[in-house]
């Protein structure tokens, strides 16, 4: 069974009108047209020997896996408030363009968006678009993950929901 479904081509204008140079976040070329929080299991920016300390072998499964449900919550949470839809950049140069992917289930769309490495060591970060917050969510390295919105009334509900989920939002 197919995870996702292309968008139709009006809803895509829509989207691209909506979601302008998404293209571009994540990347050392950020754009000027969203603000940007980290959504982290850490309730501070972590010190080099904090952060020695937070991965790898110095800390349990089961501080892993509590750190993985948190997301999981959240994920789930994200799913059951607000659409979520997957895009991937395609194209080179003047002739690139995003193209957005609606999930045919919400089981597809937390299947998809499960960390990287528990999809193998060629795990894909997950990238998704929250159009009814004017909104991206990117997955990120170390318990960290990137929200990039347009709207400060976008950061309370995130704000609110990521502390619902055991999480935290970092400026």
């Amino acid at each position: 069974m197919r995870k996702f479904v292309n968008v139709n081509k009006n809803r895509h204008q829509l989207l691209s009108n909506t979601l302008p140079d998404i293209e571009n976040l994540g990347s050392d070329d950020q754009t000027e047209k969203y603000e940007f929080v980290a959504i982290t299991v850490f309730d501070h920016w972590l010190s080099r020997e904090d952060a020695e300390k937070s991965f790898g072998s110095q800390i349990s499964e089961e501080e892993q896996e509590q750190r993985n449900n948190s997301f999981m919550r959240f994920r789930e949470l994200l799913f059951n408030k607000t659409e979520v839809l997957t895009y991937r950049c395609k194209g080179r140069g003047s002739n690139r363009f995003v193209s957005f992917k609606a999930f045919t289930s919400i089981n597809a769309g937390l299947e998809y968006t499960s960390p990287a490495i528990s999809k193998g060591p060629y795990g894909r970060f997950f990238q998704v678009a929250l159009p009814s917050l004017g909104a991206v969510y990117l997955e990120n390295y170390d318990d960290t993950n990137l929200f990039y919105y347009k709207d400060k009334n976008t950061f309370e509900v995130i704000n609110k929901w990521a502390k619902s989920c055991g999480l935290f939002c970092l400026k």
